[in-house]
This record gives structure tokens, C-alpha cells and sequence, in this order.
């Protein structure tokens, strides 16, 4: 093999290790870690702030009710946007395939004794998300406001980019009063 084709297979392949690794470098710039927390299975989508499920350690006990942490989600009734964030969520918790995602404490529990939480998909906050994706509203009164400024921060790319339930074209005219079951 001639001495330029070889200095060229070389560049190419250096050129791809290196964008592979800027590539690599920046997807960690934007997620964090997921933070210890305990392995569930979701197993019911009721919409898109609202869940059940149970510990992967324990799927024998009763499953318990879930609410995403620091996030309003519109009905299912409230279309296009409930059905959407449902749907969406279905997609990144698979119910059907009981896949296992990581259940971070938020608040303990509200006022009708469901727990709040943060649900990490690797190191991919589920909430933040959705709130990035448009689909659901930050909630600007969560018990616990760990990730306060982290929503804040999706929230106005979804608006800025006018994703989801901030399409002008498709506005979510407003949130329902209604409490989730």
C-alpha cells in the first residue's frame, strides 16, 4: 500500500476518534449522573405526570401511585397535548416491557398520600424531558425544588422553540383543576 493512501486511512481514522470523543464529551456536558435511588417497574401510565408501579426488588407488593416531581401534566381529555404527554411517557418508562427505571424520593408524598418523585432513565431525567420536549409545565410550587432551575431551564427551550403544549398554533389554553387518581 502506497505511503499517502496510508497517511490517509490514518487521518480518517484519527478524524473519527476524535469526533467520536467530542461527541461523547458533550452528550456528558448535558446529563448528569443519575443519583442513587431505587430500581422500579412501572407498569400503568395513568398521564403524563401520573404512574403506578412497584420496586423491581419487591413486584409482589401492592404498587403504588407516582407523581413526576416538579411537573404539571395536562389531561388525557385535554387534547392534543394529555393524550401526547401520556403517550410519551408510556414510550420512556415501556410499561408493556417492564423495564426497569430509577425512582429518586422527591417530597415524600402529597396530599393524597402518592409519592413524588424524580424517574431517571439511566442518566436521563424523565421529567426534564418532558418538561424539554413541551409536553408538560413545570410546576413554579414543587415540595421539593431540587431541580427547580434545571425544569426552569427546559421549560424556556420548550417555549423558545415553541415545542408542544408552547405551539402557537396549538396553545394548551389551560391547565385543569382536576386532581389526578
Amino acid at each position: 500500500m502506497p505511503a499517502a493512501t496510508r497517511r490517509r486511512i490514518f487521518f480518517v481514522l484519527l478524524l473519527v476518534i476524535v469526533l467520536a470523543g467530542a461527541n461523547l464529551g458533550l452528550r456528558a456536558m448535558g446529563q448528569s449522573p443519575a443519583p442513587a435511588g431505587e430500581p422500579w417497574v412501572i407498569s400503568k401510565v395513568i398521564n403524563g405526570a401520573t404512574l403506578s408501579g412497584a420496586p423491581a426488588s419487591n413486584l409482589l407488593q401492592p404498587e403504588k401511585r407516582l407523581i413526576l416531581e416538579g411537573v404539571r401534566a395536562p389531561w388525557r381529555d385535554q387534547r392534543p397535548w394529555g393524550e401526547a404527554a401520556a403517550r410519551r411517557l408510556e414510550e420512556l418508562v415501556a410499561p408493556r416491557e417492564r423495564k426497569i427505571v430509577t425512582l429518586e424520593a422527591g417530597a415524600d408524598r402529597d396530599d393524597r398520600d402518592r409519592l413524588l418523585v424524580y424517574l431517571w432513565d439511566g442518566n436521563q431525567l424523565i421529567n426534564e424531558i418532558l418538561l424539554r420536549e413541551g409536553l408538560v409545565a413545570a410546576d413554579n410550587t414543587p415540595a421539593n425544588g431540587k431541580y427547580q432551575e434545571r425544569f426552569r431551564r427546559a421549560q424556556a427551550e420548550a417555549r423558545i422553540l415553541e415545542r408542544g403544549i408552547w405551539n402557537p398554533r396549538e396553545p394548551m389554553r389551560e391547565f385543569s383543576r382536576r386532581r389526578s387518581s
